[in-house]
C-alpha cells in the first residue's frame, strides 16, 4: 500500500472520530493548565483542543513541514508548556493505537510522530527566541530604569521631577498623554496637579472628594492598577462628555505608592495614536517609573523641610542676638515685633500684654 494511500485511510479514520480526540486534548489542556508559562483562560482551552485536532489531521492527510511548524510557533506563543506538549503527543498516539485497524496503526504512529518531531522543534525555537526577548526588554527596562534614577537625583525642584516624569512617559514609553494627581489628606481630595497632552480645562477638572465614587477615588482607596476602554460607570459623565473620551483609546489609572500608602494617582494613555496598546512588561515599566517618581518627590519634600527648619533657626538666632543687644524693654518689643512681621512679610505685627493674674 502506497503511503499516500495509507495517509488518505488514516485520516478517514480518525476523521470520524474527531469529537473524542478533542475532548481527550481538552482534557489534556485542563490537567496541565498549571504547567503552562502563561495563565491561559480556561475558555480558550476548548478552542485550542479544537485547533489541534485540525492541524493534527491536515498533516495526517498531507504532510507539511511548514505548517507544523506553524503550529509549533503558535503553541509557544500562546503560553503553552513542554509537559502539555509532550502529553499531547501521547494522547495522539494512544488514540491512532485504540481507533485505528491495525494494519494502519504503525503507518499513523510515524506520521503522528515526525508531525509532534517537527512541532516541537519550532516549539523550541520559538521559546528559546523568546527567551531572548524577554532578556533584551528586561536589559532596556533596566537602562531605562537607570536614566530616569539618574535625571531625577540631579534635581531637587518638583517642576523640574514631574517634567522628566512626563518626558519618560511620553517620548520612552510613547503614551500621548499623562496625569499626574495627589491626595490632598487636609480637603479629602484627589487632585491633578500636573499633566501633558490634555487640556487646561480637563486637568482642572480632574478634583475629586476622596469618599466619591469617581475612578480617581476609587484607585486611591482599592490601590489597583486599571486598564479601560471606553465607558466606565466610575467616570464623571460631565467629563467624558466635554473631553470627547469617547474618541480616546485605551487608558490606564494606577496608584501612587509610596511606603505603603497611596499618595496619589497617575492616569496614561492613548488620545491620538488610539489603536495603541499595552502588554504586561510596560505596565510594569509605567509602575516602576511611577516609584522612582515618588521617592524624588518624597527627596524634594524633605530637603524642604530641612532647608525651612534652617531657616527658621537661623532667624530665632538673629532676633536672640538682636534682643540681648538691648536692656531697654520698649527697644526689646520693638525689635522684635519688627524682626517677627519681616520674616513673616506682614505689614503690621503686635505684641499684647498682659497683666500677670492677681493673688
Amino acid at each position: 500500500m502506497s503511503k499516500l494511500r495509507e495517509s488518505s485511510q488514516i485520516h478517514k479514520q480518525l476523521s470520524q472520530h474527531t469529537t473524542d480526540l478533542a475532548e481527550l486534548f481538552h482534557q489534556v489542556l485542563l490537567e496541565t493548565a498549571s504547567a503552562n508559562r502563561d495563565l491561559i483562560p480556561t475558555d480558550d482551552l476548548k478552542r485550542m483542543a479544537a485547533e489541534e485536532v485540525r492541524t493534527t489531521l491536515a498533516y495526517v492527510g498531507q504532510p507539511d513541514k511548514a505548517k507544523a511548524s506553524e503550529r509549533g510557533r503558535q503553541i509557544s506563543q500562546e503560553g503553552l508548556g513542554e509537559e502539555t506538549l509532550l502529553r499531547l503527543s501521547q494522547t495522539a498516539r494512544k488514540f491512532c493505537l485504540t481507533h485505528l485497524p491495525e494494519n494502519l496503526r504503525l503507518p499513523a504512529l510515524d506520521v503522528i510522530d515526525a508531525y509532534h518531531q517537527t512541532v516541537w522543534q519550532s516549539f523550541i525555537q520559538t521559546r528559546e527566541s523568546g527567551i531572548v526577548s524577554e532578556v533584551e526588554g528586561l536589559l532596556q527596562e533596566t537602562i531605562a530604569l537607570q536614566q530616569l534614577s539618574r535625571a531625577l537625583s540631579g534635581t531637587l525642584d518638583f517642576d523640574e521631577i514631574l517634567d522628566i516624569f512626563f518626558q519618560t512617559c511620553t517620548k520612552v514609553m510613547g503614551f500621548d498623554f499623562v496625569i499626574f494627581s495627589l491626595v490632598d489628606k487636609d480637603r479629602q481630595r484627589i487632585k491633578a496637579v500636573a499633566g501633558v497632552g490634555i487640556t487646561d480645562s480637563h486637568l482642572k477638572k480632574c478634583n475629586q472628594a476622596l469618599d466619591s465614587k469617581d475612578i480617581m477615588a476609587d484607585t486611591i482607596r482599592t490601590g489597583h492598577t486599571e486598564i479601560i476602554t471606553g465607558w466606565d460607570d466610575r467616570f464623571d459623565r460631565a467629563i467624558y462628555e466635554s473631553e470627547h473620551h469617547a474618541e480616546w483609546g485605551l487608558r490606564i489609572f494606577t496608584p501612587i505608592t509610596l511606603r505603603r500608602e497611596n499618595i496619589g494617582l497617575v492616569e496614561v494613555g492613548f488620545n491620538q495614536n488610539i489603536e495603541a496598546t499595552v502588554d504586561e512588561s510596560q505596565v510594569r515599566l509605567l509602575r516602576a517609573f511611577i516609584d522612582q517618581t515618588a521617592l524624588a518627590l518624597e527627596n524634594v519634600k524633605r530637603y524642604e523641610a530641612s532647608q525651612q527648619a534652617i531657616q527658621h533657626e537661623a532667624l530665632i538666632k538673629e532676633i536672640t542676638t538682636k534682643v540681648r543687644a538691648s536692656t531697654d524693654l520698649d527697644t526689646i518689643l520693638q525689635t522684635t515685633v519688627k524682626e517677627i512681621g519681616d520674616a513673616l512679610g506682614g505689614r503690621r505685627t503686635y505684641i499684647h500684654l498682659t497683666p500677670p493674674p492677681q493673688s
